[in-house]
C-alpha cells in the first residue's frame, strides 16, 4: 500500500516489515498533517490518498489514529457495535443457535409468569435479539491493569480482528515510550501483519526498520 498528499512529494510505502516514521519540525505543518490524517480516518474527505497497486482505497476503512495513547478507549461505541456483531455471527452460525433459543424461551416463560401475578393487562416483546443481551449484560472488553506498551498493543489488536483496521498513525509515541518498547510494539505489529506510521515533531534515534522522513522548519522534504 501507499499512501501520498496533494500537498507533498514524499510517499509512504506501506509494508508490513517496515515502519515509517516521517519527522515534521514545523509545528504547523505538523498539526495540520495529524489532523489531515484524523479527519481522514473517521470519514471525511482529505488531501491524503490511499492505494493499493493503484486502486484508491478508503482512508476510513483502513487507518486509525492514535493521538494520546494514554487515553486509549477500547470500548468506543463504533468497536463495540461490530464486537456485537461478530458475536452475534457466532450464534446465528454455530450451535449455540439451538441453545440461545433455549435459553431465550425460558426468559420469555418466566416474564409471563410474572406478569401473570398482575392483573393488569401488559405485553411485551416476544422476541430478543442476541445483541439486547449483550446490551442488558454490558458486554465489552475488559481493561486489565497493564504497561502502556501492553495496552497500546492489545488496542491494535483489537481494531485490527474487530474493525479490520490495518495501518495505525501513532503521534509522537517516541515521547512515551523506551527503545525496547517501541521494539516490542514493532515487532507485534509486524506480526499482526499491521503498518505503522509514527509522526514525530522533532529528529530522534532511528530504529533499524524505521525508514525516515523528515519535514524541517523551511518545508525542505528529506529522504
Amino acid at each position: 500500500m501507499k499512501l501520498v498528499s496533494s500537498d507533498f512529494s514524499f510517499q509512504l510505502e506501506l509494508e508490513e516489515s517496515k515502519v515509517n516514521l516521517l519527522i515534521i519540525e514545523n509545528p504547523i505543518i505538523f498539526s495540520k498533517i495529524i489532523l489531515e490524517l484524523l479527519k481522514q480516518s473517521e470519514g471525511n474527505e482529505g488531501r491524503f490518498v490511499l492505494s493499493q497497486e493503484g486502486k484508491v482505497l478508503k482512508i476510513e476503512d483502513n487507518i486509525f489514529c492514535i493521538i494520546n495513547p494514554l487515553e486509549l478507549d477500547f470500548n468506543q461505541k463504533n468497536i463495540i457495535t461490530k464486537l456485537y456483531s461478530r458475536l452475534k455471527e457466532e450464534i446465528i452460525n454455530t450451535e449455540l443457535l439451538l441453545e440461545n433459543n433455549s435459553i431465550y424461551a425460558d426468559i420469555f416463560q418466566y416474564i409471563q409468569k410474572v406478569i401473570d401475578t398482575i392483573s393488569y393487562p401488559l405485553t411485551y416483546k416476544a422476541d430478543m435479539e442476541p445483541n439486547a443481551l449483550f446490551k442488558l449484560l454490558n458486554v465489552k472488553f475488559e481493561e486489565v491493569q497493564e504497561s502502556l506498551v501492553e495496552r497500546i498493543i492489545d488496542y491494535i489488536k483489537i481494531m485490527q480482528q474487530i474493525l479490520g483496521k490495518k495501518i495505525v498513525v501513532l503521534v509522537n509515541i517516541k515521547a512515551y515510550l523506551s527503545i525496547n518498547e517501541l521494539e516490542q510494539l514493532y515487532r507485534e505489529a509486524a506480526y499482526q501483519k499491521l503498518n505503522l506510521i509514527i509522526l514525530e515533531s522533532h529528529l530522534s534515534s532511528s530504529l533499524n526498520n524505521e525508514v525516515r522522513y523528515i519535514i524541517d522548519k523551511d518545508l525542505c522534504e528529506i529522504y
